[in-house]
């Protein structure tokens, strides 16, 4: 979590993380966080987003919910000037994106620093994790006065200014917040849920 304190070891993020994807994929629970409670886990209802709008790497203003509907997209914050656990996140979305499935997954990243992310700086950062980014991953800004609500909408609790986790939030084709994920889900834990969510998994 980029905030000014980590109160967890970062093993012992990962080790849950780890654990509940192995219980994830061998039928024991179901697509879900074992142990957690909301906001974690499936949004129940799944939860439609405000039409904020975003700056993307390309310079392009799109609403957040034209960027969502009809694709399945994974979603994190993140900023560019972050030392911690972005460069972590941008490497799990840079990796998960260039993988080939059999129906497509989008990936989102979308900065809490509308006063200095501009979209030169996002192309910036997507380099850093390989000259060619993905085409299915894409970087974004809100507007500054958007920055909170966003942070607040995606985490289903309140935000200190300035901070975000390192969840990831899962949208499905009809461009609802579905799932987030506990900090730093593992590739294989991921996999998972976007395949149950593919296939139309409903809440328990």
């Amino acid at each position: 979590m980029t905030t000014p304190t980590l109160s967890v070891p970062m093993r012992r993020r990962l080790l849950g993380a780890a654990v509940a994807a192995v219980a994830f994929g061998s039928g024991i629970v179901r697509p879900a966080l074992a142990g957690t409670e909301p906001p974690l886990g499936w949004a129940r209802p799944p939860l439609p987003p405000t039409p904020w709008r975003l700056t993307g790497a390309d310079g392009a203003v799109t609403a957040l919910p034209q960027l969502l509907a009809g694709r399945l997209t994974a979603v994190q914050l993140m900023f560019t000037g972050c030392t911690t656990s972005c460069g972590a996140q941008g490497l799990l979305f840079a990796t998960m994106a260039a993988r080939q499935r059999s129906q497509p997954v989008h990936w989102l990243s979308i900065s809490i620093d509308a006063l200095s992310d501009e979209p030169a700086r996002l192309r910036a950062w997507q380099r850093r994790f390989g000259e060619q980014p993905p085409p299915l991953w894409r970087a974004a800004v809100p507007a500054l006065r958007d920055v909170d609500a966003i942070n607040a909408f995606l985490r289903g609790t309140p935000a200190r200014s300035g901070t975000h986790t390192n969840q990831v939030f899962v949208f499905d084709r009809q461009g609802r917040l579905a799932y987030r994920t506990g900090d730093d889900p593992t590739p294989d834990f991921l996999e998972q849920l976007l395949q149950a969510i593919a296939r139309g998994a409903p809440p328990a």
